[in-house]
C-alpha cells in the first residue's frame, strides 16, 4: 500500500505490478474461452501473459489465486453497473432493468463461458435482486418475510437472473425489451402472487 505521505504515489514500481496483473488476467481470460479452468496451466498462462513462471509467482501462489483476482475485479464492475442502473431513465423499473442489461450486460464476468468464474458472480447479483423483489412485490425488508414468500423472492430472483443473463449474452434481442418485461412481470406474478387473481394483480405489478 502506498504511504500516504508520497507525493508521487504512482511510482514506475506501482505501474509494472499493476501492468503484469493486468496482463495475468487477460491472459487468464483469452484461455479461458477455449480451454476448462481445470485444463490450464501456469505454464500456459505465463506463455499467453509473456512473463516467466518467476514473475508469475511475484504475483500468485496459484491459478485459484489468479481466478480469485478476476472475480474480485469483475465483481467491482458489476456492481457498478447495478448502481448505475438505478440511475436508468424509464419509469417502469422492471423495464429499466432489462433494457439497461440488453445495452450493458450484467458484468464481464457474467458472459464469461466458463462457468467456473461466472457463478462466483451470481449470487451476488441474485441477492442484489432479491431484495429489490421483496420490497417492490412485498413492501418488505427481505429479512423480515416469512418463510414462504422468501422463497419465492429467491426463486424469482433466480430465474431472473437466468434470463438476464442469457440476454445479456445474445448477439441481438429476439424480443423488444417491452414483450420481455410484459413476459417477466407475468411470470414473476405467478410464483409471487399465485392466489391473488388476474385483475388484482394489473393494478399492483410487481416491480424490481
Amino acid at each position: 500500500m502506498d504511504d500516504p505521505a508520497d507525493p508521487h504515489p504512482d511510482r514506475p514500481q506501482d505501474i509494472r505490478v499493476t501492468h503484469t496483473r493486468s496482463a495475468i488476467r487477460e491472459a487468464c481470460l483469452e484461455l479461458l474461452e477455449a480451454h476448462d479452468a481445470r485444463s490450464i496451466t501456469i505454464s500456459q498462462l505465463c506463455k499467453q501473459a509473456g512473463i516467466s513462471r518467476g514473475t508469475f509467482y511475484q504475483h500468485h501462489c496459484g491459478l485459484d489465486d489468479v481466478y480469485a483476482d478476476i472475480v474480485r475485479q469483475e465483481l467491482a464492475r458489476t456492481a457498478k453497473d447495478l448502481e448505475e442502473f438505478e440511475g436508468t431513465p424509464g419509469h417502469d423499473p422492471l423495464e429499466r432493468l432489462v433494457t439497461f442489461v440488453h445495452a450493458r450486460g450484467t458484468g464481464p464476468v457474467v458472459m464469461i463461458s466458463n462457468q467456473q468464474l461466472a457463478s462466483r458472480v451470481r449470487p451476488i447479483v441474485e441477492q442484489w435482486l432479491t431484495e429489490r423483489i421483496s420490497l417492490a412485490s412485498y413492501g418488505t425488508a427481505l429479512e423480515d418475510l416469512d418463510t414462504e414468500r422468501r422463497a419465492r423472492a429467491y426463486f424469482v430472483a433466480g430465474g431472473l437472473a437466468t434470463v438476464l443473463g442469457r440476454q445479456a449474452r445474445a448477439a441481438t434481442a429476439t424480443a423488444s425489451t417491452t414483450a420481455m418485461t410484459d413476459l417477466l412481470r407475468a411470470s414473476m406474478r405467478t410464483v409471487l402472487h399465485p392466489h391473488m387473481s388476474t385483475t388484482t394483480l394489473r393494478q399492483y405489478p410487481p416491480r424490481v
